[in-house]
């Protein structure tokens, strides 16, 4: 009898510690064994769960206890981690479904430790303040979609330089690459003074993908052969102080040295152009340039 006491005893001592490892001094809000508060506004358990790896697509409006930070009105892609400290973020947004809204606390002192730079100016160590992170779940996209989109994303790297040494081959160049893969190709040598840091230039020029598609030019006929004269630009050529504006690294790195009268054809690798961006419509992620340039004149 003694004995079927004792074990009731422990039995119950121990469904109070699991109770009690769910208790959130937050009112209305429960606490994981880590400690990350919780409270679900809106749960949809039916719905695609979070997983690591994933990335939610989430409205987060945060505070720092009743200070608002980012009110959260723009929805953003929030890839998910590992946790960095017992009761972090992650462990809450992997709680949730798609749909679902909650409402996470934080022990911002944990935060502090791993982004001392980072802490809003109301926080004060030690004062066991919370970081309130109110997620809404609008969708999820899993780990295997995200890798998908990134060997998409990576194709067109990947191939550059195969595309580029068609181009070289096709067009018979016979010129040699510099450590950085700019093709810098004079087709005519000037005479006059070379391009420098500072000194005034002037220049037509005509900027084309590898399959010869013309995105930019300064002279209205190339346009108009290209069938893309825009009636509403005025073509001219191009003048400006060296160093004073900022042009993609092919261009500027090609340029330097030249002098007036030449003209010269410059092959870009996608590094020292718009790289995994693209620009625009016009040019696309990893897309190399031909950029075609007559320097008129160099002061």
């Amino acid at each position: 009898m003694k004995t079927s006491l004792k074990w009731a005893v422990l039995t119950m001592a121990i469904a109070l510690m699991t109770v009690g490892c769910n208790h959130s001094d937050i009112k209305g809000f429960e606490k994981t064994p880590s400690g990350l508060h919780y409270k679900f506004e809106s749960l949809n358990e039916h719905n695609q769960q979070v997983m690591m790896g994933d990335a939610l697509i989430c409205n987060i409006k945060l505070s720092l206890e009743d200070v608002v930070l980012d009110s959260g009105l723009s929805a953003m892609r929030y890839n998910v981690r590992t946790p960095l400290f017992d009761g972090d973020l992650p462990e809450g947004i992997m709680m949730m479904h798609n749909g679902d809204k909650a409402v996470f606390a934080v022990e911002a002192d944990s935060v502090a430790k791993f982004f001392p730079d980072m802490m809003p100016q109301n926080y004060k160590c030690g004062k066991k303040m919370k970081f309130y992170y109110e997620v809404t779940a609008l969708d999820i996209i899993s780990k295997e979609e995200l890798d998908q989109e990134l060997e998409n994303q990576m194709y067109p790297m990947m191939i550059e330089n195969d595309r580029i040494a068609q181009y070289i081959a096709d067009n018979e160049i016979e010129e040699q690459p510099d450590s950085t893969g700019l093709y810098v190709i004079v087709t005519k040598k000037g005479n006059g003074k070379a391009i420098e840091t500072g000194r005034q230039v002037k220049l037509n020029y005509s900027g084309y993908l590898l399959d010869g598609t013309l995105y930019n030019t300064s002279e209205e006929e190339v346009a108009k052969e290209a069938g893309v004269l825009n009636p509403n630009r005025k073509y001219k050529p191009l003048a400006y102080t060296v160093g004073d504006i900022q042009f993609i690294e092919g261009w500027s790195k090609g340029l330097m040295g030249q002098t007036q009268g030449s003209e010269v054809t410059l092959i870009i690798p996608s590094s020292l152009a718009y790289g995994a961006q693209g620009f625009r419509e016009d040019i696309g992620p990893y897309e190399p340039l031909v950029i075609k340039i007559q320097i008129l004149e160099v002061r």
